[in-house]
């Protein structure tokens, strides 16, 4: 790149500004989809995207974080519901006892992440706590508490 070209893109395109454009794009398009209205009717291809990614994650878990029991954590504790399927792949990062432990714990009311780190015992080191937590929260059997 010749130098008048390189002060060019260093004036123009510096981070600070391509950061700002970014957040200016997604600001933009998190309103465009918040405005859009699928039409009425049973279009499989058309999807609500809060329903459809409302459940991604949009920050780690923090050890303060309050995670609390679902309806459907209920459910699943009381024996009325099944737990969701866990697929052969992730059988081996999920612990199943684990996890119901956790909604048992929850089962008490609100609980911070790290005073369920006891229930996972030396398990919490390998983060097989967080996977659970995670596992649950996907699901939709615990919620973090706003």
């Amino acid at each position: 790149m010749g130098e008048a070209g390189r002060r060019r893109a260093l004036e123009r395109f510096p981070w600070k500004v391509v950061i700002g454009q970014y957040l200016a794009l997604f600001r933009e398009l998190e309103e465009a989809a918040r405005q859009f209205h699928p039409p009425p009717g049973d279009d499989p291809d058309i999807v609500d995207l809060f329903d459809a990614f409302g459940h991604y994650p949009t920050r780690p878990l923090s050890s303060e974080d309050l995670v609390s029991l679902t309806p459907a954590g209920r459910e699943v504790i009381s024996g009325r519901a099944r737990p969701p399927p866990v697929y052969e792949d992730l059988a081996s990062l999920l612990d199943g006892e684990l996890a119901t432990g956790t909604l048992r714990a929850l089962a008490a009311g609100p609980r911070a992440v790290s005073d369920l780190a006891p229930l996972a015992g030396e398990a919490a080191q390998a983060g097989a706590l967080e996977y659970a937590l995670l596992w649950l929260l996907k699901h939709g059997l615990a919620a973090l508490e706003r």
